[in-house]
């Protein structure tokens, strides 16, 4: 676990959440809305729940 945990707001796109974790070579990003945690966004979600399903990533948000 780090100290400083990567974050993303709960209204980027999924595909900007994904070049963050390929940029910063992580498996996941904390979701946070203001200073609430929100959640977590792994690559797994991004695989299984966004283009598994046929979904484009640049138009999905990271809150659906």
């Amino acid at each position: 676990m780090k100290r400083n945990p990567r974050t993303i707001d709960p209204q980027e796109t999924v595909a900007t959440a994904a070049a963050q974790m390929l940029s910063d070579d992580i498996g996941c990003v904390v979701v946070t809305n203001g200073d609430k945690v929100e959640g977590i966004l792994t690559d797994r979600d991004i695989v299984v729940r966004c283009t598994g399903q046929g979904h484009d990533p640049k138009g999905c948000r990271v809150a659906n």
